[in-house]
């Protein structure tokens, strides 16, 4: 493949990647919130492990 058609790929796959504002925002928070409940959930795992031992 040539340089130039390795260019075109990827400015057509950052195209790709730009959908609505809306959808992104969603996705965002939805991540943020699996986050938070991750986390939360570790604490949890962390604090019985200290209990058992």
């Amino acid at each position: 493949m040539t340089r130039n058609t390795v260019k075109e790929k990827k400015k057509s796959k950052k195209e790709n990647l730009k959908p609505d504002k809306e959808i992104t925002t969603e996705k965002a928070n939805s991540y943020l919130k699996m986050k938070k409940a991750l986390k939360r959930i570790n604490a949890k795992r962390i604090i019985i492990d200290a209990q058992d031992k």
